[in-house]
């Protein structure tokens, strides 16, 4: 991450003569690493997060169509056979 077209910026910022330059160009450098690494982890949250909801989609998909496929249409559309214990003395 701190490395830009080859050069090391933390061993660049060492060499400045100036202790206070020195001193606050390198704490830029890690307050900029600090907020690069807080956004790579926000990105890869939201990407976790992203691919999480599309597998529980595509689980509920293939759920879905396994219960198309195993309902059994035909049996369920014939009509249900009357009760033949009809008994007249318990209505009277």
């Amino acid at each position: 991450m701190r490395r830009v077209s080859g050069i090391d910026l933390h061993n660049y910022a060492k060499m400045i003569e100036d202790p206070r330059w020195r001193s606050y160009c390198l704490r830029y450098l890690d307050f900029g690493e600090t907020c690069a690494d807080k956004c790579i982890r926000w990105f890869r949250k939201q990407r976790d997060e992203d691919r999480r909801e599309e597998e529980e989609k595509a689980r509920r998909h293939q759920a879905d169509n396994r219960q198309y496929y195993t309902y059994d249409y035909y049996q369920q559309s014939q009509p249900k056979e009357r009760d033949s214990s009809y008994d007249s003395k318990k209505w009277n």
